[in-house]
């Protein structure tokens, strides 16, 4: 389940999301929307449009941050023709150009200097739960491939202690 620390504890408002749905309860009955579409923020550009609210400039920029991040700049299987609408749509607001900004959006993010490899692993991990089974997914996004290939068997042995160490039935 990708979700944050201390959900247990705190009182569900509403969920916004695009991921497919998992066991959760709330207390309450809260406002749910969930939609087949690569990225969040496709799906609340979608509320700012039915609520007739402009969406300012700065917020715009975060926005497409999010859906270049999500869909891999439109290469990711999950993305739709409506997540590239809504993208080039917050680019004219945000005054971005979308291929410039992207480029310098991944180099930034891909950069592994400075990371322990734990760091790296646990960056964009996910934890699911399948058939009593402790699931967890990392994957990394790198233009320098050529740093984990050389780092192979460390990569290996954190993975194995993490594994341990956490109680994962299968960790990759």
């Amino acid at each position: 389940v990708q979700s944050v620390d201390g959900l247990d504890e705190s009182e569900i408002l509403e969920i916004i999301d695009h991921h497919n749905i998992s066991s959760l309860t709330t207390k309450m009955p809260i406002n749910f929307r969930n939609m087949t579409v690569g990225s969040t923020n496709t799906i609340i550009y979608s509320m700012y449009n039915e609520s007739n609210i402009s969406i300012p400039e700065n917020i715009a920029g975060i926005m497409l941050s999010g859906i270049i991040s999500d869909t891999l700049k439109f290469t990711s299987p999950t993305t739709t023709e409506y997540d590239k609408y809504v993208a080039y749509r917050l680019a004219d607001i945000s005054h971005i150009n979308i291929d410039q900004y992207s480029n310098e959006m991944f180099k930034a993010g891909t950069t592994l200097k400075g990371k322990t490899i734990s760091d790296i692993i646990q960056g964009d991990m996910k934890i699911y739960e399948s058939n009593d089974k402790k699931i967890a997914i990392s994957q990394v996004i790198t233009l320098n491939s050529e740093d984990i290939i050389d780092r192979k068997n460390k990569y290996i042995k954190t993975l194995n202690e993490m594994k341990e160490n956490r109680g994962y039935d299968v960790i990759l």
